[in-house]
């Protein structure tokens, strides 16, 4: 569901072609974890290498909409990537169905923790 390299971050969705919902926080220490509610929550390391973290689209231009979640400019992050409603982001109406929740905060660590 999510993967990071530095300077990279993938968050993948179940369908490329269909709308989805992005709800995004910064935080300046690791927040609560809290589970309920979603179907998958994973938590990441990240390297911001050039002191942004910015969502692109497909085509690689940024997603004006959301912030820079680099709130300490370069360096080390912590990403929980909460998501939901894959299976029903797979029916054929077109309806955004798969919603995200993308919590960053400043960390070390580089691995990778299934919270849910």
């Amino acid at each position: 569901m999510v993967g990071a390299t530095p300077g990279d971050l993938t968050i993948l969705t179940a369908d490329t072609d269909k709308h989805i919902c992005v709800a995004v926080e910064a935080y300046n220490k690791r927040p609560p974890v809290e589970v309920e509610g979603w179907e998958k929550v994973v938590e990441v390391g990240y390297q911001s290498t050039t002191g942004e973290m910015v969502f692109t689209d497909d085509e690689g231009e940024v997603v004006e909409e959301l912030p820079d979640l680099a709130i300490h400019g370069a360096g080390r992050y912590r990403v929980r990537v909460h998501m939901r409603g894959a299976k029903a982001a797979l029916a054929e109406d077109g309806d955004a169905r798969q919603a995200f929740l993308v919590i960053v905060y400043p960390g070390v660590s580089r691995r990778t923790q299934v919270l849910l």
